[in-house]
């Protein structure tokens, strides 16, 4: 009897910790999944953070117009993973990004890559460096 009793805490206990973390997740409903949309800008934070690392970036325009972009990456370890780290980014950097953006036209996404000022390509998740 003790032996279930444990292993069915253990059971309910593995359940509720994966149900929390798949009810948690969110989509990518708001974001234009279709297309990817290519902007140049100068870095202005980067936070190294759980659940996703934010990159936020100013971009001018044609009339010179600044507007704040701020995009999302996987999690840290999955960034890790693809060759950055929490220094990758630093305010005032050069950056090239591509990126998913939301359908409401808001200046946010999610970002599929960064093209450094040096040429370095990096995918915004575990893919790895491209050259």
């Amino acid at each position: 009897m003790k032996n279930k009793l444990l292993a069915s805490f253990v059971l309910l206990a593995g359940f509720l910790m994966a149900s929390g973390t798949v009810s948690a997740h969110h989509g990518a409903a708001a974001l234009a999944m279709d297309k990817e949309v290519t902007l140049k800008g100068t870095v202005t934070s980067w936070q190294w953070t759980n659940p996703h690392c934010i990159m936020v970036f100013d971009v001018a325009d044609d009339s010179g117009k600044v507007t704040s972009w701020s995009s999302e990456t996987s999690p840290p370890i999955g960034m890790i993973q693809g060759g950055w780290n929490k220094n990758t980014l630093k305010p005032g950097d050069k950056i090239t990004v591509v990126l998913h953006v939301a359908k409401s036209g808001a200046p946010v996404g999610r970002t599929v890559y960064v093209l450094l000022a040096d040429g370095k390509k990096l995918l915004a998740g575990p893919g790895g460096v491209v050259n």
